[in-house]
């Protein structure tokens, strides 16, 4: 790192192996140390991100809140548009939306097709859905008929 850069922002990141009341108290615990986010992840086989980021949702009042990462080989968009509108609606306006292509996915027998195209269209759902937007998407793999 240049000797002239700043620290933008300082995050922390949880894994879902913890008891679900746990993270209200680490999510105000970051925000009392001056984090500027916290990341919940979103790996395979463990619990899903959006139960623990409600939780923090409900304990903060300023961080920034977000899942690393959803896929939508295993969770629609649609699915995700959803979660996600609701801890944006609970943290008042502070979540944000990490989408990959996902790990472990051979492990249970998911092939990606066409992962990249998948991503973009993905993404694009998304942002399509949380605009309420009434218009069809056209896409290859994830397509919304409006």
């Amino acid at each position: 790192m240049p000797s002239n850069s700043t620290l933008r922002q300082l995050s922390i990141a949880f894994q879902t192996d913890k008891p679900l009341a746990a993270y209200g108290p680490l999510a105000a615990a970051a925000e009392s140390y001056a984090f500027d986010a916290v990341t919940v992840y979103n790996d395979m086989l463990y619990q899903p991100a959006w139960l623990p980021l409600l939780e923090m949702a409900r304990a903060t009042q300023r961080i920034t809140l977000g899942v690393a990462a959803v896929n939508p080989f295993t969770c629609h968009p649609i699915n995700i548009a959803g979660n996600i509108a609701l801890i944006d609606e609970a943290s008042n306006g502070r979540a944000y939306l990490g989408i990959a292509r996902g790990g472990w996915l051979d492990f249970v027998g998911v092939t990606p097709r066409r992962p990249v195209t998948a991503l973009r269209e993905a993404m694009a759902c998304v942002r399509h859905l949380l605009r309420r937007d009434p218009a069809p998407l056209p896409g290859e793999i994830f397509p919304l008929a409006g």
